[in-house]
């Protein structure tokens, strides 16, 4: 027919095709024009869907991006609490916009599957029709006139008639669901958020993370009637089972991170074979019971990896676990950064746990979140790999020489004490320590800690002159000068103002030609860096010991030190 008037782009329309297979989709007018100058249309209607997805996400992207202009004032005002006010406000957005469109979207994969049963078809006519409203930018709509609760029940009812017929990957759908809405109508009916048409807004600071853990919790309760039904079914006892689910669910209520991992271990529960379910749930009890209070965050990121499909063997991941949750003497820091790099397969904590580190120096590695420890595994599987025990043996002098300056803080620093590690600064780089003076100004002072030995230093230094003659260099040079800049860059970040003048701890004696050389080059590109040095032979003291701690090769060939 004649057209009424000019379409935006991306302005949705509903667009009705008639035929043999009569439909309706929403789609945008650029998807329109796009479908009506294409001669054959055979395999565009199921692109557009997820094109219509892409652009759901667009719009939740953009209420995101534009978070700081809906303060509507100055830059000053968006350091205040209207700026702040205006940011959560976008997150809210996004938040509800994404969780509904991810949602909602996992159902399309499954329409065929769907099609096949009235009860299919009757969840696809609810499901449809909230996608609907969904794409008109309609969420308050869709949160309040009870569609996502029949969506919810109507799933159920899919999933009961299906039974075992049920494909996992559209239970999964569907449970998230019916986790999303009861979540969503539970946050509504408390007042703790309310459904506008441009996603959800939340009445108090951290809303958005609520409704994300109250997610998480119902889609883990979903998961574990499931895996409890599993159990049940095949004639084992689920007493015990039981016990463990409903201690998760109970820690779920305590943070987002405990919801993750009770909807991770219910979910791994449900898709194993009944005896391998129980078998999983036990060792997953055995170690909840065995941690200490400290080690709840560390106890979250572990069950919750523990319950990743790609975790081939939960049972000896949780066992070897239970060293790190009931240490007595790892502080909650150390546990927790351990534990991250456990769920990043960063470091195996069965091999941990065998080395001879003290727990002062366990205490201290761990906390380094950019620690090697698969790193000094391989070198310890390969003592005869000089490349690797070279590069091994130079971090270790790096972490010796944090080690010693923390430890005799109170004598490298007097006025000072120490109050920060890895510090990250406002150019992005991060110093090895902060300190505050004792002296009532409270300045803060950068401190980084270089382990080179004097031999290191000179060659270094020697590089970085030739550098500046405009001399070629060599490989290992380059990398030395590099080195030296990076130092260079970040002691100038750590004495920009508020900070006072940074500190450069290096070992070596406390005179003689290599300090010198050190002590111009700072004045030069540094000025104002104080020079601290610490004993080069308690360095070596030091490397010595953490060698022997990680059962690494003391003698290397040509008298490497």
């Amino acid at each position: 027919g004649p057209r009424s008037r000019a379409l935006h782009p991306l302005e949705w329309v509903r667009v009705e095709v008639h035929g043999q297979a009569p439909r309706t989709q929403v789609m945008t007018a650029l998807e329109l024009a796009l479908l009506a100058s294409l001669p054959d249309t055979s395999g565009v209607w199921a692109a557009l869907g997820r094109i219509g997805e892409l652009h759901l996400v667009h719009g939740a992207v953009s209420a995101l991006a534009r978070a700081p202009l809906l303060a509507g004032g100055t830059a000053a005002a968006l350091e205040g609490g209207t700026g702040a006010a205006a940011r959560r406000a976008a997150v809210g957005q996004f938040l509800g916009r994404m969780s509904l469109v991810t949602s909602l979207a996992g159902v399309d994969t499954y329409r065929t599957e769907l099609s096949r049963t009235p009860e299919g078809r009757a969840f696809l006519a609810v499901h449809d029709l909230a996608l609907v409203a969904l794409a008109g930018r309609d969420i308050s709509k869709l949160a309040t006139s009870g569609l996502l609760r029949e969506l919810a029940h109507r799933g159920g009812v899919v999933l009961s008639q299906s039974g075992a017929r049920a494909s996992v990957g559209l239970r999964e759908s569907v449970e998230s669901i019916q986790a999303l809405a009861k979540a969503l109508e539970r946050m509504l009916a408390e007042g703790k958020a309310v459904a506008t048409p441009d996603g959800l807004r939340f009445s108090l600071p951290g809303g958005a993370e609520a409704l994300k853990q109250a997610f998480f919790a119902i889609r883990g309760e979903l998961a574990a009637t499931r895996a409890l039904g599993g159990i049940r079914g095949a004639g084992l006892a689920a007493g015990e089972a039981e016990k463990t689910l409903e201690a998760l669910k109970l820690l779920a209520a305590e943070s987002q991170e405990l919801a993750l991992a009770y909807n991770a271990v219910a979910r791994r529960a449900a898709a194993l074979p009944a005896d391998k379910a129980q078998a999983y749930l036990a060792a997953v009890e055995k170690l909840r019971a065995s941690s200490r209070d400290a080690a709840k965050p560390a106890l979250a990121i572990l069950l919750h990896r523990s319950g990743a499909p790609s975790m081939k063997n939960p049972l000896a991941f949780l066992k070897e676990a239970e060293w790190l949750v009931n240490h007595p003497e790892l502080d909650a820091e150390a546990m927790g950064t351990l534990a991250r790099k456990a769920r990043m397969g960063s470091v195996d904590l069965g091999w941990l746990r065998t080395t001879g580190l003290t727990a002062e120096d366990l205490n201290f590695m761990a906390r380094d979140k950019m620690m090697p420890w698969d790193h000094f595994r391989q070198a310890a599987a390969e003592p005869g790999n000089r490349t690797l025990q070279l590069r091994v043996r130079e971090r270790l002098r790096g972490v010796a020489g944090e080690i010693l300056t923390g430890r005799d803080a109170r004598k490298l620093f007097p006025g000072y004490r120490m109050t920060g590690r890895q510090v990250k600064l406002e150019e992005g780089h991060v110093i090895d320590y902060e300190l505050t003076s004792m002296d009532g100004s409270s300045i803060r002072c950068g401190v980084e800690v270089k382990g080179w030995n004097e031999n290191r230093w000179r060659k270094a230094l020697d590089a970085w002159h030739a550098h500046q003659q405009a001399k070629n260099l060599d490989e290992g040079q380059e990398a030395l000068v590099k080195q030296l800049q990076h130092l260079l860059d970040q002691l100038a970040d750590a004495a920009k103002a508020p900070r006072g003048k940074p500190f450069l701890v290096s070992t070596g004696r406390s005179s003689g030609p290599s300090k010198d050389k050190l002590r111009v080059f700072l004045d030069k590109n540094a000025p104002g860096t104080q020079l601290i040095q610490v004993e080069e032979a308690k360095m070596l003291e030091k490397t010595k010991q953490l060698r022997a701690a990680l059962k690494l090769p003391e003698e290397l060939a040509e008298g490497v030190p």
